[in-house]
């Protein structure tokens, strides 16, 4: 039971990283969208290896959290906040590719059609 209320928090706490990240990543110019990207995935790979050395010295110290054969439900939870990730950017992304569409339309529409080509 402890190891699912444990799953859970480590879930939570992504969930929270990433909208963080959400809120400060949407508004910001592109050479730093672009520069965050790797640094947020990357910082999601360590927030689970960290998670991993954490119950590696817990179970040293004579506290034992089962997360299934090699660590299996913990491996499982890393590649699906993974996901989440990848789903997270891809969102921003098309988010930021129309917020931007629909900023240079209503730039253009003082003016009339904005120019082919």
């Amino acid at each position: 039971m402890k190891e699912i209320i444990a799953l859970v928090v480590i879930y939570i706490v992504f969930v929270i990283g990433s909208l963080f990240f959400y809120k400060r990543v949407f508004n910001v110019k592109l050479i730093w969208f672009i520069l965050f990207l790797p640094i947020y995935l990357v910082s999601v790979y360590l927030y689970f290896e960290v998670l991993n050395q954490t119950k590696d010295y817990l179970r040293d110290n004579g506290i034992y959290l089962e997360f299934g054969e090699a660590n299996l439900y913990l491996v499982l939870l890393w590649w699906f906040c993974t996901l989440n990730s990848i789903l997270l950017i891809i969102f921003i992304c098309v988010k930021r590719v129309i917020n931007n569409y629909k900023k240079n339309k209503s730039e253009f529409s003082k003016f009339g059609e904005p120019p082919l080509g």
